[in-house]
Parts: structure tokens; sequence; C-alpha cells
């Protein structure tokens, strides 16, 4: 029994038939194109797809990338992009020919070049992908990358090229693998240091290390150490000086009468003998001879102990004695005649310089200056520009300058600051205090020794700030009242104050 067809069966064939000629037509509309510029028309398209610059719909600020400078870096994206602009440039060269549909990566990746200026960043910024950005740093500075997708949205991503500070922190944990704290950072064109050293020698180290390789760029200092900073000095100070003197003279005088008077004539006169201690020798009518003879000895001892604190690198000074001015000529650079007398300050006394630095392991290094100046008993005359003659004080100094290294609590001497001044004189009439025996009566002999010895101890302490103010001696004084005073003849008060702390004693 033959078999009937059901009518919908055959609906499938023929809108295959239906959509073979609306094909067919399709393509008999369309001439035909040769096949090397079949690809021309893809550059078209993507070129017009990123040159052609849409109003952004929406703008959002994506986080900030920190770039190393000479170095390549990848970055995710979390949108994908259709074009790039840097710094409000378009991008540059254009997309390569047969760009992909948007939505989908280009072909060829789109690079931006930034031209900057000082603080604006140089580098390269390529589109490898709608969402992969590549960057290379090429100058240090900063800028921004304005972003699109397709739907509009426009991206701001703030980029900061930074110097690397890779190589740096590498060397320091190679050559210093005990200084584990110190780190670097790059900040735009500066390498910045920061953390903690053991002493400031590691820190000097590592500064001449940094500015190395700054290779021109700023080396921010922002390390501290951990060692104790502050260096107290003690010092005592010891001079003992001893003065001789003998002298032995004499002097002959004729004292001749005459009406209204006596005139007294000096035969051997005053520049035989010193007016120290005098005695009538020999008086014969009216001559007379007179000896002088002295004999001074003398001891001076000085004692100081100053204690002076500073800051590891830092200089302190001390000075016990006072100032002088002393008057200097000034031209006046060809304005008038003559010259300006100007005042110049001079210290003198016990002085001490010192600027210490703390080492590893509490040793320190001293630089130190110690000085003892007194004014002189002789001047220097010089005539002013009014023709009056005056002196200008001039001072004795024994200073020491010297640099040594020592540990905490560790003494060190600076001694053979020895002075030995002998001065002898004689003084004779001539002819007849060369005659022996007699002659003595006509010279005059001073002999003077000067002898002087200085020392320095000096012994430098780490010390640190106390805990709490130290308590006063005055803490427990009160002033007594007058009933107390009068009556009682109290100095002080039986009843201490409040606040006062309670007493101490030291068995």
């Amino acid at each position: 029994m033959p078999t009937q067809r059901h009518p919908l069966a055959i609906l499938p064939a023929l809108c295959t038939l239906a959509l073979s000629m609306t094909a067919a037509g399709s393509l008999a509309q369309t001439p035909p194109m040769a096949a090397p510029a079949a690809p021309a028309a893809a550059p078209a398209m993507a070129s017009a797809r990123f040159s052609d610059h849409k109003r952004c719909a929406r703008v959002e600020v994506d986080s900030p990338v920190t770039v190393t400078l000479g170095k390549s870096t990848v970055i995710p994206l979390k949108s994908r992009v259709t074009r790039i602009l840097v710094s409000g440039q378009p991008p540059s060269p254009r997309p390569a020919p047969g760009a992909p549909a948007p939505g989908t990566a280009p072909a060829a990746p789109v690079a931006a070049q930034a031209q900057g200026n000082d603080g604006i960043a140089d580098m390269e910024v390529m589109l490898l992908s709608p969402t992969d950005l590549f960057f290379r740093g090429k100058r240090a500075g900063s800028m921004n990358v304005i972003m699109q997708n397709a739907e509009g949205v426009c991206f701001i991503k703030d980029i900061v090229v930074t110097v690397d500070p890779g190589a740096l922190q590498a060397k320091l944990d190679e050559l210093m693998p005990g200084e584990s704290r110190v780190k670097v950072r790059g900040a735009a064109n500066s390498l910045v240091l920061s953390g903690e050293v053991s002493d400031p020698v590691r820190l000097a180290e590592i500064m001449t290390l940094a500015n190395s390789y700054g290779d021109g760029k700023k080396v921010v200092n922002m390390l501290r150490t951990t060692s104790a900073q502050q260096v107290m000095l003690e010092v005592k100070i010891a001079e003992v000086s001893k003065t001789l003197l003998d002298r032995l003279g004499s002097s002959l005088n004729y004292a001749k009468s005459y009406s209204g008077g006596m005139s007294t004539y000096t035969v051997l006169s005053e520049f035989l003998s010193g007016g120290g201690g005098l005695i009538d020798a020999l008086r014969v009518g009216r001559a007379r001879l007179t000896l002088d003879g002295q004999k001074d000895d003398g001891i001076v001892r000085v004692l100081a102990e100053p204690n002076v604190m500073a800051i590891s690198g830092q200089q302190a000074s001390f000075l016990s004695g006072g100032k002088i001015f002393i008057p200097v000529a000034q031209s006046n650079n060809g304005i008038g005649s003559g010259s300006t007398i100007t005042l110049e300050e001079k210290e003198f006394g016990i002085g001490v310089k010192f600027t210490p630095t703390v080492l590893s392991g509490d040793r320190i290094h001293l630089k130190m200056v110690s000085e003892v100046s007194d004014l002189s008993q002789t001047g220097s005359p010089f005539t002013t520009v009014g023709g009056v003659t005056s002196v200008l004080p001039s001072m004795i100094v024994r200073r020491a300058d010297t640099t040594v290294q020592l540990n905490d609590g560790q003494s060190f001497v600076i001694a053979g600051l020895i002075k030995n001044n002998v001065n002898e004189s004689v003084k004779r009439f001539p002819g007849l205090g060369e005659v022996p025996v007699v002659g003595a009566l006509a010279r005059s002999t001073e002999f003077q020794n000067d002898q002087s010895e200085l020392l320095f101890v000096i012994t430098p302490r780490l010390v640190k700030p106390l805990p709490e103010s130290p308590r006063l001696p005055t803490d427990n004084h009160v002033v007594p009242s007058r009933a107390e005073i009068y009556f009682n003849g109290a100095l002080e008060s039986a009843t201490p104050p409040a606040d006062a702390p309670p007493p101490q004693f030291q068995h």
C-alpha cells in the first residue's frame, strides 16, 4: 500500500532552498574583489575605530601603578580596552592592518610615546591585548594614561616611573649582611634609605655606597642608629707653674751740700739694680754704696674639671675664662683718608672642643682640641692714627689637638706640655765692671727660671637621659617664718613641704 507524506514534511527543504537562493542573491550583488585588495578594508575599519574619538560615557579612576626605570612591566586591565590615549594625545602609530573586530585583541600592539619635561615621565605604553597593558619607563617622573572601552567608559590610570632600588638593595645585602633592617625604595628620581643601622660608621659606609649607585640621582637619608648617641667627656686639666728669680746689683751715689739744700749725684745709676731689696752697704763721707738683692720663688697650680656632653657626630665646647677686644686697622677702600679701627674678639682661659662619634662595640672615635691660654705680662706697642702709642695685649696659648679611639670609660692623657724658660742678664759699668772682685760692685746680675707643666686627662663615657628628674638639695628646704627666725633663730622651717620627697639615708 503506497505511503502518503505529511504536508509539513517538506517545510525544512523549502526553507533550505530559500536560504540558498538568498545567499546566492547576496553574493551576486557584491562586486568581486581582487586578492591583494581584500585586506585593505580591514585597516580602514580599524583606523576609523581607533581614531574616531567618542565622548566618555563615564570616567573611572584606576589604582596607580609604579614602574621601575629601564624595566618592562605588564599589568592586567579590569575591562576590555579598545583604544588608549597617553596624556591626552592619540596613540601612535595606528593599528597594523588586519585589526580584529571590537571586543577582541588587536593584531599589532597600540603604542604611544610620552615625551616629558622635568617631573614628567618619559615612557613607552603599548596595548598588547584588550586586557593587557605594557609599560617601559625611560625617565623618572609621573604621568597618566587614559583608556576607553567599547561601551565608551574612560579609565584614567596614574603611572609613576621610579629609579631601580633593587640593585642597591642586593649589594647592601651582599656587603653588609648584618644590616638587614636597611631598606631601599625608589621615589621618582631619588633613592630613599630607611631603617636602622648599628653605628654611625656603618651609616657613612651605606651613604657612600648609595651615592655611587645614585648616578646623579638624589639620595634621601632616613636612616637612624640604634647605639647610644650621647657622649659625656670628663676632662681634668692640671697645670703647675714654678718661678725662680735671683737678682743682685749695686748703686753708688755722691751727695754735695750747698746753701739752701743738697744735691745727690748717682755715679752708678739704677740700671745696675732692679729696685728690689736695698741695703746700705757702705757710707763714707758724702759717698754712699747701696746693694740690691732679691730672690723670688713662686708656685701656681691650676686645676679644672669640666664635663661636657654632646650627641654623636656633633661638636661641643667648653670655655672657662674671658674675652678681650683687640683693635684692628682696616682700610676704607678708597673712601676718605686713613683707616677704620675695629675690635676683634679673642677668648682666653681653659677651653675644650670635641667631636665624638660612637662606633660599634661601645668604641668612641674622639677628635678633641684642648687649650689653656692667659694674658701675657708684656704686649706689643703700636701707634694709632692720632700718634698715640698704645700696647696691644698678647696671650700665651698652650693647645693640644688630637684624634683617638677608645672604649667607653677608658682614659687617655695628654702630657709633655712642659715649658722651661731661663733668662740671664748681666749689666755692668764699662771698664770698672770687668775688674775682678771689686768689679762686682759695678755689676748687676739677674737670673730668672720659669717652669710649667700642663696635663690633660680625658675620659669619654656613653650616657643616656635620666628616666626622671633627679632630686635637688633644695627640695626639702622650707623658708622659715618670722617667728621661727626671731625666737628660735632657725634658718629653715622644721616642717618640710607637702610635695617634698622623703629623705633617704645611706648606711
